[in-house]
This record gives C-alpha cells, structure tokens and sequence, in this order.
C-alpha cells in the first residue's frame, strides 16, 4: 500500500508527458515507475544522475540510469568562467549547477554548439536488467548497456522498453541455447 501511495506522489509531480509515459506503458504490460522528477524542457541526458526509473513486465525489471562522470564549465562574456560543475557520483549537480544559466535543452546546445559549454566528461542513458524469478542480471555488461538516444522521454518510450525486454527475452533464450545436458551436467 505505501508503495501505491509513492507512486501516486510522484505521478502527480510529473509532467503530462511523463503521465502519459507511464500509461501507455501500463497499456502495453508494463508498471513504469519515474523516480526523478522529469520535464519536456531538460530531456538531455545531462541534466540527470542515478537511477531514473524502473519497468517491471512479469519477473524482469528494468532499471534506467544516467551514469558517467560530468565535467562542464560554462563560460560568459570574455570567456570569464560562470558555472563549473563536477559530478563523479550521479548526482544530477548538472542540472542544480547550471539550470540558472541555462533554462532548457534548446539553451543547453545553443551554448554547446557556440562554444560557452564546454564538456570535459559527459554522462549518457544505461539500463540493465533482473530476472526476480531466476535471480539474475540479464544481458552483457552494463557497459554495453547503452542507450542510443540522448532524451528521456524517448529513453522511457513503450517502443524503446518493449525492444528492451524483447532483447532481454532472446538473450536468456540464446543463453539457454547454449547449454546441453549429459551425464556429468551441463556442457558448451
């Protein structure tokens, strides 16, 4: 029931597009549930750290996370430095550091493309996956793990997670593949 209560909490701090995210994939099978507060106007990877939400279909779930070590100065006129931000502990210090100065994603690749933001290290999307009913991570390393896209909204898509979980299905299919059993148990 607290649980219930959580969810309810958070659904009603999130945008409508994160509303809509989350019933469309309740539609398709799937509990999404969205752990960080999540708006149209800073969807880069950027401005995010740590986990960011969870899917559940069945016995697997899915975990999304923005992982990587962000390094970034933001300069001003004359190149006098405004913002540094430094955050090796998936924080989201981007978006606290910088959300004065730059207001949304539009403001965020119009001082990238000009120069005034410069990126040391950057951080990108990753899930990985657990089987609750083997006890298992599913997949290779999470390194491999990556999103392609930059943008949560579309990182948290029913077509994204569905492709996910239809990845997941067919490597524990492969994975079961590759064993056979004999006398002495399972061989390669």
């Amino acid at each position: 029931m607290d649980r219930e209560k959580r969810n309810n909490s958070i659904l009603q701090e999130q945008t409508q597009e994160i509303k809509k995210l989350v019933s469309d994939a309740r539609q398709a099978g799937m509990e999404l549930e969205v752990m960080q507060f999540i708006d149209a106007e800073h969807c880069a990877c950027i401005w995010y750290g740590g986990q960011i939400a969870q899917a559940v279909r069945g016995d697997l779930i899915l975990d999304i996370y923005a992982a990587g070590d962000v390094i970034a100065r933001l300069n001003g006129k004359g190149d006098r430095q405004l913002c540094f931000v430094k955050d090796k502990r998936n924080q989201g210090t981007f978006f606290q550091e910088m959300r004065s100065y730059l207001a949304n994603d539009k403001e965020l690749r119009r001082a990238e493309e000009s120069g005034r933001l410069q990126f040391y290290n950057n951080n990108w999307f990753e899930w990985r996956m657990y089987d609750s009913q083997a006890k298992e991570y599913i997949g290779s390393s999470l390194l491999d793990n990556i999103f392609d896209a930059d943008d949560i909204l579309e990182c948290l898509s029913v077509k994204e997670l569905q492709s996910i979980f239809e990845y997941a299905v067919l490597w524990q299919s492969e994975q079961e593949g590759m064993y056979e059993e004999n006398e002495i148990g399972p061989v390669l």
